[in-house]
């Protein structure tokens, strides 16, 4: 196979908070592949995926800030091509990886990364599983690794309809522990039934604070998992046991956590602390997990959707119809 000197991409030329204009502003274009270093590889990529990370990347609000123009996405499957003198053993193997390198966005036909970020996987996984092998599973087990040291008794889940909460209630009937799960709408609510290890509540009903302070009244410590931020995630806090801990590890409602009672902190030792997945990938997580994110994906209890595929040169219209409906599933980029 001839090894590509360039590739196109999809580059953003300037952040911007307003997402419909950073849409807009996304371009196609041909770009230099640069010499592989010893632990680098070269992936011929099949699909990358568009997540919320993604799409605070586009706005300038995410921790990854690179060089512009640049290329965005982090989750991609593909072919490894080439590598670097200390790599050659992965050329011609499948791999899903991750990467937020300078260089290495996954929203182009080709991609340079570090092996470190690569998973080698078979034919068995589907597009969607390949394309999506990364992100999600290893926020949920690396999140359940935190709440696991702390030893609660439940697990709350707000924003539960996503897919690392699916894959958090899957760990947590492993570990025997039940789950209170808060979603936005009703729908989502009815369809988790309610059972000794999955409780459901609306944020929309009249009844929910009541209802949430009377389900966590009856343990004596919780582990709660917060993508959501804002004045929610405060009252979540308030009305937790002593000895519980809030994980955050995303802001879908752009606001800070308000109304938080300092005295709980204090007197009932009550702790808010934060899950970034880059840090847990640099201390080497994603290689010590492999099997782990493996055995977790390919779950027959694990059920997630596709809510739709798109062609290459149809990204902007892919991540617009993500935008719309986050819940109903991933959507994907497929690059041939």
């Amino acid at each position: 196979m001839e090894i590509p000197k360039s590739t196109k991409a999809w580059l953003l030329p300037a952040y911007n908070f307003n997402l419909i204009r950073a849409l807009i502003s996304l371009k196609i274009e041909e770009i230099p592949l640069k010499t592989l270093a010893e632990n680098e590889v070269l992936i011929e990529v099949e699909a990358a995926s568009i997540n919320p990370s993604d799409l605070a990347f586009l706005q300038g609000g995410y921790q990854v800030v690179k060089k512009l123009p640049a290329v965005p996405g982090f989750e991609a499957t593909g072919l490894v091509i080439a590598a670097g003198m200390n790599q050659r053993l992965l050329i011609g193997k499948k791999v899903s990886c991750f990467s937020q390198d300078e260089y290495g966005g996954t929203w182009a036909k080709h991609l340079i990364t570090s092996a470190d970020n690569c998973i080698i996987i078979d034919d068995s996984l589907s597009l969607y599983q390949a394309a999506t092998l990364a992100i999600n599973p290893l926020t949920a087990i690396g999140m359940m690794e935190m709440a696991e040291t702390q030893k609660p008794e439940a697990l709350l889940i707000n924003a539960a309809g996503g897919v690392v909460p699916a894959l958090l209630r899957l760990l947590a009937e492993k570990a025997n522990l039940p789950t209170i799960n808060i979603f936005r709408k009703k729908a989502q609510a009815d369809a988790l039934s309610n059972s000794s290890f999955h409780f459901s509540l609306c944020s929309a009903d009249e009844s929910f604070e009541e209802d949430l302070k009377i389900i966590l009244s009856k343990y004596k410590s919780i582990c709660a998992f917060d993508a959501v931020g804002g004045s929610q995630s405060g009252l979540i806090f308030n009305y937790l046991p002593s000895n519980s801990q809030l994980i955050v590890y995303g802001g879908l409602s752009n606001e800070n956590i308000g109304d938080i009672d300092v005295l709980q902190m204090i007197f009932q030792n009550k702790k808010i602390v934060g899950f970034n997945l880059n840090d847990y990938i640099r201390n080497g997580n994603m290689d010590l997990n492999r099997k782990k994110v493996l055995d977790l994906i390919t779950e027959t209890k694990f059920q997630s959707s596709v809510q739709a595929e798109f062609d290459f040169e149809d990204l902007v219209k892919a991540i617009r119809t993500y935008i719309k409906n986050m819940s109903a599933g991933k959507v994907l980029i497929k690059m041939k």
